[in-house]
Order: C-alpha cells, then sequence, then structure tokens
C-alpha cells in the first residue's frame, strides 16, 4: 500500500512540475513588431515621398520626416531669405542642412502637439500632379501647392495664421532606400499679398 502511495506521489508531482514549465516544442508567442509607426509607404515613386511627408508633418512623427531627406539635403527659400538679410536676419537661412531641418521641424512638432487644447497644426499639400513636373529614371523634380494652418490659443485670444506657397521638391533615387528629398525650395504664393510662407513659418524655430 505504501508503495502505491509512493508512486501516487511522484505522479503527481511530476504532473505539478510539468505543468510550471513552457513546452519547448509549444508555438513561441509573437513578438511585437519593431520599426517605425505612423503612416508610411516605400517611395517606390517621387509622389510617394510627398504623400509620406504630408502624413508624418500632420502625425508629428519625426522619425518619418527625416526618411523622407536625403542626407544631402538642403532647403532653400530665396524670396524669404532677402527679406531676412534686409531686416538683419539673414543668418537665419544660411546652411539650412538635413540637420537644420530636423531640428527645427522637431521644435515644431513640440509646439504643436497632436490633441493639443493650447495650440493646432494642420498642413493640407495638393498632391496632384504639376504640368510642371519632371521625372526620369533616377531624378525627379516636383511641384505642389501647400497651405499650413496653424492656432494659437491664449488667456483672451485666438490666433490663427495660414501660410500659403508652393514647394519645390528636387529628389533622386536610391537603390536600397528609394526616393528622397536633396533640395526643397520654398516660394510664397504672390496671389496672397501679405501672407507668410512655410519658410517664415520655420524660421522661427531655428
Amino acid at each position: 500500500m505504501n508503495k502505491i502511495l509512493c508512486k501516487t506521489s511522484i505522479v503527481l508531482l511530476i504532473l505539478i512540475f510539468a505543468a510550471g514549465c513552457k513546452n519547448p516544442f509549444s508555438t513561441r508567442e509573437s513578438e511585437p513588431p519593431i520599426g517605425t509607426s505612423g503612416t508610411w509607404e516605400v517611395p517606390t515613386e517621387p509622389r510617394i515621398v510627398v504623400a509620406n511627408l504630408l502624413a508624418a508633418y500632420n502625425e508629428r512623427n519625426i522619425s518619418n520626416y527625416r526618411r523622407c531627406l536625403s542626407d544631402s539635403f538642403a532647403f532653400s527659400a530665396y524670396e524669404d531669405s532677402v527679406e531676412a538679410e534686409q531686416n538683419g536676419d539673414g543668418s537665419l537661412f544660411y546652411d539650412w542642412d538635413v540637420n537644420v531641418e530636423e531640428s527645427v521641424t522637431r521644435r515644431i512638432f513640440q509646439s504643436f502637439p497632436q490633441g493639443s487644447d493650447s495650440s493646432y497644426l494642420s498642413l493640407m499639400i495638393d498632391l496632384s500632379s504639376n504640368e510642371f513636373d519632371e521625372e526620369d529614371d533616377s531624378t525627379a523634380m516636383l511641384i505642389r501647392e501647400y497651405t499650413l494652418s496653424f492656432v494659437t490659443n491664449g488667456e483672451s485670444t485666438v490666433d490663427t495664421t495660414i501660410a500659403v506657397g508652393e514647394a519645390m521638391f528636387y529628389m533622386s533615387r536610391s537603390s536600397i532606400e528609394g526616393w528622397a528629398i536633396d533640395l526643397w525650395i520654398d516660394r510664397p504664393d504672390p496671389r496672397e499679398s501679405g501672407s507668410i510662407s512655410w519658410a517664415d513659418f520655420k524660421v522661427q524655430f531655428r
């Protein structure tokens, strides 16, 4: 009788131990995906780069925004630069490379966080083709009109500003990363006298 009880106890101990251990042959639980969140499409065409940039801006996604720019990126705004020179602030537009663009945009995103009750930022870009677009196998130039709206709420006032203009995106294609922006030329809309441009807005955060 004692032998039967002993064997029974051993079997129970084995079953308890086995229940507490993971089966080495069981299916492993999937790990969470690794990568950049937000809206992103592989930039196999120049137009996709602009769509990605638009999504990254409205989603305040600095990682995806940076992926739209090449390492040799440069930003230029001739009309605004001339005006800045006349006002003694021309240096704000000097040497605007990819590092400046990223730091400026990061400050903008931090100043206009999504869901904020005190500020609001919205970008619209006409993604349709322009008759002056140029594209070949390895380079492209796309012209797109934009409207950038931003609102700041003070204690007793609400300031709404709209920046309108035209962006010229010069791009090249990498066999690894796809298309990216090498040069961005910002031009204010001459039809909107007194309005500011995207460059005017960005330079405030440099």
